[in-house]
C-alpha cells in the first residue's frame, strides 16, 4: 500500500543563536575569505532554496468548503428533485476534482490529495464515469 503524501518534510530543528561553527566545530570560526561576513549576512533576509514563501491559491480551506456545498447540493437534488440530477452532478463534482488534481499544486489542495495525482485523477475520474453511468441507466427514482 502507498504511504499518504505530504507537501512537507521532516520538521527543521531549531536553530540556536550565535555563531555558526567552524572548519573545527568550535563554533567560533571566522568566515571563509571573500564570504562578505557578518555585514553580507545581515543584508538580505534568506528566503530559502525556492524563494520566499507564499500561500497556495485558492487556499485549501475554499476548496474543501466548495466541495461541501457541492455534496449538499447533491443531497438537495436527491430529496427535492431526483437521484438521477443527483448523480448527474456528484459526477460533475467528481470530474472536476479529477481536473483539480491534475493542475493544482499539492498544497493548493489540502486535505483533498490523499495518493499521487495520477492516482488521485484517476480514482476520481472513474468513480464519475460510473456514478453518471448509474444515473442514467437506473431507473428515475421514486417520481417513477
Amino acid at each position: 500500500m502507498e504511504p499518504a503524501r505530504t507537501d512537507t518534510g521532516p520538521p527543521e530543528p531549531p536553530r540556536q543563536p550565535g555563531p555558526a561553527p567552524g572548519p573545527d566545530g568550535d563554533g567560533g570560526g571566522a568566515p571563509p575569505a571573500g564570504s562578505g561576513g557578518a555585514a553580507e549576512d545581515r543584508a538580505a533576509p534568506s528566503t530559502g532554496p525556492t524563494g520566499p514563501a507564499r500561500s497556495p491559491w485558492p487556499p485549501p480551506a475554499a476548496l474543501v468548503w466548495g466541495f461541501g456545498a457541492g455534496l449538499l447540493a447533491v443531497l438537495v437534488a436527491a430529496a427535492v428533485v431526483s437521484f438521477w440530477l443527483a448523480g448527474l452532478i456528484l459526477a460533475a463534482l467528481l470530474l472536476v476534482l479529477g481536473v483539480l488534481h491534475l493542475v493544482l499544486p499539492l498544497s493548493a489542495l489540502g486535505p483533498l490529495a490523499v495518493r499521487t495525482p495520477w492516482v488521485d485523477a484517476t480514482t476520481c475520474f472513474v468513480l464519475a464515469v460510473g456514478v453518471a453511468v448509474l444515473a442514467v441507466v437506473a431507473p428515475r427514482g421514486l417520481q417513477g
